[in-house]
């Protein structure tokens, strides 16, 4: 999967659409199953006038790209994503209403200044968020529900992260992305990734992050297994680095129907061995004894009912013989 394929606005839209089209045939020629499209716009365009959303990318796809598909054996799915570069809290919060807004403007639902109460970004599968300062990382992670948080790693971070917060995030089934993309390009931006994604998955302890593209042009998309051997200079092990691009891409999916979807939820499996220090005491109270152990048990609990009742009869026969000896000493007096 790769959930970051970047579809920049041009003032053609048939331009547009066609180089769209060009960087899903090399997904599919790629052996992508499911691919989605970024959007990616300004936190400080929701403020002011310019308040309008993108509406979500469609692509139609031709005979060629489908029969592709249909020879491979395998689906192909197209995603759309939002990803907002956050630099206020108020770009992300209900301070205000689509009312208090233009009369003309407010009754059209794409002009919103609130990325979350936005009716156009609901229409997105997946929502993203860019974090510029350490006070708006604090706020996405301990309260925004989005779906991925994505760091500008190919630059220097402005801020430190920290263990706490990252952690915050990952329980509440966030993911963090690297973008390979940009180690393409640049000898300064593959030192600052490699970097900077090290640095990351030591925090995450190596969970909740996803590898993906972040590819502006059709040159930039790599396979699964090219991104899936770019994770270990990333700082993950090789099983890892396959989680990176396939189940945690699908947990990506998972988490953004679940958040569409109030009141309900998703249930995750996996291996036993899979589960944190802090969480390993869930084992014990949730193992089921087994036929031996009842056995054992019932065994116990017998004994000890025989024990309590010749406890019980011997301290009866001893006050009867006391009785008995207190009778004869009367007798002889």
């Amino acid at each position: 999967m790769d959930l970051n394929i970047i579809i920049q606005p041009l003032d053609c839209p048939r331009e547009e659409e066609r180089l769209s089209v060009q960087k899903v045939r090399m997904a599919i020629k790629l052996g992508f199953e499911v691919i989605a499209l970024n959007v990616i716009t300004d936190g400080q365009q929701f403020e002011g006038k310019n308040l309008k959303i993108p509406e979500p990318p469609e692509i139609k796809l031709g005979n060629s790209e489908t029969a592709e598909v249909k020879v491979a054996g395998k689906t192909f799915q197209v995603k759309s994503r939002l990803t907002c570069i956050v630099s206020d809290t108020n770009q992300c919060h209900h301070v205000g209403t689509a009312v208090d807004l233009d009369s003309t403007r407010a009754m059209d639902i794409s002009y919103h200044p609130y990325l979350l109460r936005s009716p156009i970004a609901k229409k997105y599968d997946i929502l993203a968020v860019q974090p510029v300062n350490e006070k708006i990382f604090q706020h996405v992670c301990g309260n925004m529900e989005v779906d991925i948080i994505s760091l500008d790693l190919a630059s220097r971070v402005p801020f430190t992260l920290k263990r706490e917060q990252v952690g915050q995030a990952s329980s509440r089934g966030m993911f963090f992305e690297i973008q390979y993309a940009p180690c393409l390009k640049d000898k300064t931006a593959r030192r600052n990734t490699i970097s900077n994604s090290r640095i990351l998955t030591q925090l995450t302890n190596k969970v909740n992050i996803i590898i993906s593209s972040g590819a502006s042009q059709v040159m930039d998309i790599r396979s699964c297994f090219d991104a899936a051997n770019l994770g270990l200079l990333f700082g993950l092990p090789e099983n890892k680095c396959k989680e990176a691009v396939w189940s945690n891409c699908k947990k990506v999916l998972s988490h953004a129907v679940s958040r569409k979807l109030p009141g309900k939820g998703i249930l995750f499996m996996g291996d036993v061995t899979q589960l944190q220090p802090s969480d390993q005491w869930l084992l014990k109270a949730c193992k089921m004894p087994t036929i031996e152990q009842e056995v054992v048990s019932s065994e116990n609990s017998d004994t000890k009912c025989t024990k309590k009742k010749s406890t019980v009869s011997s301290s009866s026969d001893c006050s009867i013989v006391t009785k008995q000896k207190k009778k004869l000493n009367f007798h002889k007096q």
